[in-house]
């Protein structure tokens, strides 16, 4: 009888949880505690077997282990079964972070892309640097999707001008610092009528630094571009 209630305990603990194991154990534990009280006070309880009970204690602990066993195989299916929906839900909401990543990826990509066709639509034509410049080509392989280099040609008067540049930068930064040389580059020739490679390279130097709020005289300026540029009359 004592291993049975020892074990009780435990089979509640598996069953019912926390609360119910312990409730089951200060019970079994009074029980106890009960038995050792009345063997000290003098109570005698049968040393020997009585085998009239033997079918009767054979029984109910047949009965006992399977019940046990049954309670074991109910805990573990339902530790299975929440563990199984626990790691679907996860799945769910890692399925749907995925989906967030992947709008938001498509989105930032879209948007590239349209950047892309902006800043080629600024590229000089082929046609125009044949015209220009008929024994020649381009080779123009950006790292990323946009790009921080450019190339660029244009006509004043009897001189023809073109350049490669390399921004620093890659990417989104660099083709923001490619637009803003294309621009001053036709700005300062086309607007301007300069022609003269030296005073376009200074201007340009002094254009990128207003618009980048940056004094040339008093701080080295970081942002820019490396540019070969060729005067042809």
């Amino acid at each position: 009888i004592l291993p049975w209630i020892a074990s009780t305990p435990i089979v509640a603990l598996l069953i019912s949880g926390k609360r119910g194991g312990l409730t089951t154990l200060v019970a079994c534990s009074v029980a106890m505690i009960l038995f050792y009280y009345l063997y000290d006070i003098g109570y005698e309880f049968p040393e020997e077997y009585n085998l009239k009970y033997k079918n009767i204690f054979s029984f109910t602990t047949n009965i006992g282990l399977v019940f046990i066993l049954y309670g074991v195989a109910i805990v573990f299916e339902n530790t299975k079964n929440t563990a199984l929906k626990n790691l679907d839900i996860k799945n769910q909401q890692l399925d749907q972070e995925k989906q967030k990543v992947e709008a938001k990826q498509k989105e930032i990509l879209d948007s590239i892309n349209y950047a892309k066709k902006i800043q080629e639509s600024i590229l000089p034509s082929d046609k125009q640097i044949k015209q220009f410049l008929p024994d020649t080509f381009i080779l123009y392989k950006p790292k990323d999707i946009v790009s921080g280099d450019f190339y660029w040609v244009t006509k004043w008067g009897d001189t023809v001008l073109f350049a490669t540049v390399d921004c620093t930068g890659h990417g989104v930064p660099g083709a923001f610092m490619s637009i803003m040389g294309q621009n001053l580059l036709n700005q300062i020739v086309n607007e301007y009528g300069i022609t003269q490679p030296n005073l376009i390279l200074n201007m340009l130097n002094k254009g990128i630094a207003k618009i980048l709020n940056s004094n040339t005289e008093k701080a080295e300026l970081k942002d820019g571009m490396d540019i070969s540029l060729c005067a042809i009359d």
